[in-house]
């Protein structure tokens, strides 16, 4: 798959099992894992890369280009600090742990 905008190929990067890594080497989890967090903990997560612009924040993705480009990338996480939930992957849930 080509992409050519800078925000589209961020996008992608955050949907789960897609990854640059190639041959057998997991991937493609990560920003998928960070953006489910997110949404749950009420942050937000914003990246820049080249000329792209993305973020998730409240369920919902905004992207944009940008005029100028950036010549590396930058992940920026909000977290709300006082959430005194607990976070498990459901792969992480066993029945024997409800008893």
């Amino acid at each position: 798959m080509t992409i050519s905008a800078p925000e589209e190929a961020i996008e992608w990067a955050t949907q789960a099992n897609n990854t640059t890594k190639r041959g057998d080497v997991p991937g493609g989890l990560g920003l998928k894992l960070l953006c489910e967090f997110v949404d749950l903990n009420g942050g937000s997560l914003q990246i820049v890369s080249d000329a792209g612009y993305w973020e998730r924040k409240s369920r919902h993705n905004n992207k944009a280009r940008l005029r100028n480009t950036f010549p590396g990338t930058v992940v920026s996480v909000e977290i709300d600090t006082a959430d005194r939930r607990s976070y498990v992957l459901s792969s992480e849930l066993e029945t024997d742990d409800i008893f």
